[in-house]
């Protein structure tokens, strides 16, 4: 009686094994499948990460282009504020020069 269960043992070991080498391919082929599965979906999500932070990018160089414009409009307007001042203090002071008036001392 005890080699009963060693036979028992052996005739599992042998039924599974036979089990196991005709279910072999079709398990190679779906563990495959699952693997392609598994690599498309990594891939499209490394796609859309690319394409946010492409998105991402071309909404910061936008900002950064209209705050450079702005940059140089404010620029422009404080230059051509300071150019009409000076004009004005020149005009106002070659007046009072040609008419000898006390607003010389208001230009100083």
């Amino acid at each position: 009686m005890g080699s009963f269960p060693n036979q028992l043992d052996t005739l599992i070991k042998k039924v599974s094994g036979a089990v196991g080498g005709v279910f072999a391919p079709w398990q190679i082929k779906r563990v495959a499948k699952v693997e392609t599965e598994a690599s498309l979906i990594k891939a499209e999500a490394e796609i859309e990460i690319t394409d946010l932070h492409l998105r991402a990018m071309h909404r910061f160089v936008e900002e950064e282009a209209k705050r450079q414009e702005n940059l140089v409009l404010s620029n422009s307007i404080t230059y051509c504020k300071c150019i009409l001042w000076i004009f004005f203090k020149l005009v106002m002071c070659s007046t009072a020069y040609r008419t000898k008036t006390s607003k010389i001392a208001k230009c100083k």
